[in-house]
């Protein structure tokens, strides 16, 4: 039987998630170099759980927030949760796993608490310059397909 908790809990825990997704979007958004970012705020931040179902989520932008739930899933699929250690971030574009264009990239980063994998803490980057194209939002020059211009990478923390 699931445990219950009072409503007084729930609400709190709500909202506390809320503004941790908030404080995301604030981060990028300053720290952004990006006008389209820092002046327009066409990104979005985002929690999800464990199965990339999103419980908390910035002001950003709608389709952003959309896909955070198949690009989760799809990191899952292919590393495990497993697979997963505190500390990684995955960088992901592939539009056949909840991406939109090629530019623009998920970062999703494990959330680890006593151990074990409890949330993803996810970001979208709009529009990244160099994602493998010669020109702003282009493809490399021999590219056939979207497959081979998009990529799902991961970054293992050096301090371990």
């Amino acid at each position: 039987m699931a445990e219950r908790f009072d409503p007084f809990t729930v609400e709190i825990l709500k909202d506390k998630l809320a503004a941790t997704a908030d404080e995301m979007g604030v981060v990028l958004a300053r720290t952004s170099m990006s006008p389209i970012v820092y002046e327009v705020l066409d990104f979005a931040c985002g929690i999800t759980d464990t199965q990339g179902r999103v419980v908390a989520q910035t002001n950003g932008l709608t389709l952003f927030t959309g896909t955070f739930g198949p690009q989760v899933q799809s990191l899952i699929d292919r590393h495990g949760l497993d697979g997963m250690r505190d500390g990684d971030v995955f960088a992901t574009n592939v539009p056949y796993d909840g991406g939109t264009h090629t530019c623009d990239v998920c970062l999703v980063r494990p959330v680890v608490f006593a151990g074990r994998i409890v949330a993803f803490a996810t970001g979208s980057r709009p529009r990244a310059r160099r994602s493998r194209g010669s020109r702003t939002a282009s493809t490399a020059p021999r590219t056939s397909s979207t497959a081979t211009a998009s990529r799902a990478s991961t970054c293992r923390s050096s301090s371990r």
